[in-house]
């Protein structure tokens, strides 16, 4: 009787730290095993190297939990035919089935699942001995698979996984209301083009460039803008932006015949169905706040400024 439970014991406790392993391998956040690894834990280190290749941290669990419980159910069910006989051995049976079910898959996987950050660094170190114990099993069960899988297979997370993840983090409170609706608008912006957002030519207020500091800084319209582009002769034709800190500027320093063109910095130009997030990139490798905005045949359709993006 004591060899029987014994085995029970050893094969119950051995197939539920397999699934409490597996389960923590899968669940703990990526953003907890980057923060273990940065604290310079070498737990971080390992769990880190085995998100990497997932498969063999996986190959040697299931190793293990199927030697458990095919070998170790085996054992128990010859002891327990020695102990109840023939006729009672499918009691033990039914028992022995429950016991697996919840000890060893239900109850570990559940705790594994809810308590991963937890658990991540203290099971990382024996998950690390299980795959070196289990190498050359693992290399054979890589040979196998390599026929059948692909170096191009990885999977990439999509944009629709990644918002399904915010919502369910939003839900459970992972996620504030506006860090979820941040995520959210940085994926649409490379769905919506610059004509979307962008200041339409008609309403955009321009200056000439012989426009003097004294005749802009009488202007009302002044006070709504802090960049002005500008044009030369043609307003379908700008030649620079103007800052509204420049004009009040000269007019400080009592320059008030100095013209907007000897003040003007350049301006960038961008199509209007340019995707918002190459726009962003643009905007922070030059440094600017505004763009002009051409269509399709070249003409001045409008501007776009870093805070049109940004809203």
């Amino acid at each position: 009787m004591l060899e029987l439970l014994v085995v029970v014991g050893l094969v119950v406790g051995t197939s539920a730290a397999c699934s409490l392993f597996e389960a923590v391998l899968y669940s703990v956040p990526a953003s907890r095993i980057e923060a273990l690894d940065g604290a310079n834990r070498p737990s971080g280190r390992i769990l880190k190297e085995m998100r990497q290749r997932v498969d063999r941290p996986i190959a040697a669990v299931l190793s293990l939990n199927t030697i458990a419980n095919t070998g170790g159910g085996a054992l128990a069910g010859a002891l327990a035919a020695g102990v109840f006989g023939a006729s009672r051995i499918w009691v033990f049976s039914v028992v022995f089935t429950l016991a697996i079910l919840l000890f060893s898959e239900v109850l570990p996987k559940t705790v594994g699942v809810v308590y991963a950050r937890a658990l991540a660094p203290l099971v990382a170190r024996p998950l690390a001995w299980l795959v070196a114990f289990f190498r050359p099993l693992i290399a054979l069960t890589h040979l196998a698979t390599r026929a059948v899988r692909s170096e191009s297979q990885e999977h990439r997370i999509s944009d629709d996984e990644l918002l399904t993840m915010v919502r369910l983090g939003l839900r459970s409170g992972d996620f504030r209301p506006h860090e979820a609706r941040v995520i959210q608008n940085v994926l649409a912006l490379e769905r919506r083009t610059v004509s979307e957002i962008m200041t339409p030519r008609p309403v955009v207020f321009l200056l000439g460039a012989a426009v003097t500091v004294r005749d802009a800084a009488a202007m009302a319209e002044l006070d709504e803008y802090s960049r002005i582009p500008v044009y030369s002769i043609d307003p379908e034709e700008l030649v620079g932006v103007v800052h509204k800190v420049d004009i009040l500027k000269a007019v400080a320093e009592d320059r008030f015949e100095t013209t907007l063109e000897k003040m003007m910095r350049p301006i960038n130009f961008v199509v209007a169905a340019a995707p918002l997030d190459q726009v962003l990139r643009t905007f922070l490798a030059r440094r600017g706040h505004m763009l002009a905005v051409i269509d399709e045949f070249g003409g001045f359709a409008g501007i776009v400024t870093l805070e049109d993006v940004l809203e």
